[in-house]
């Protein structure tokens, strides 16, 4: 009855462990992402600004 305690304690913190590790990727992962988004807007933003110009800006 106590191993299986012990084996309930365990699991419920690997569990833990793993969703914590989840959280911090996928908060990672999403700033990353915005990011990268808000490159690409200003990228287009500098192409867009320079008019045919062969100097292309972030592009």
């Amino acid at each position: 009855m106590v191993v299986l305690v012990w084996v309930i304690v365990g699991v419920v913190f690997v569990n833990a462990v793993f969703a914590v590790f989840l959280v911090l990727r996928f908060r990672a992962e999403g700033k990353r992402a915005a990011d990268a988004r808000h490159r690409r807007e200003e990228a287009a933003h500098w192409v867009g600004t320079t008019r045919g110009s062969s100097h292309r800006h972030l592009a």
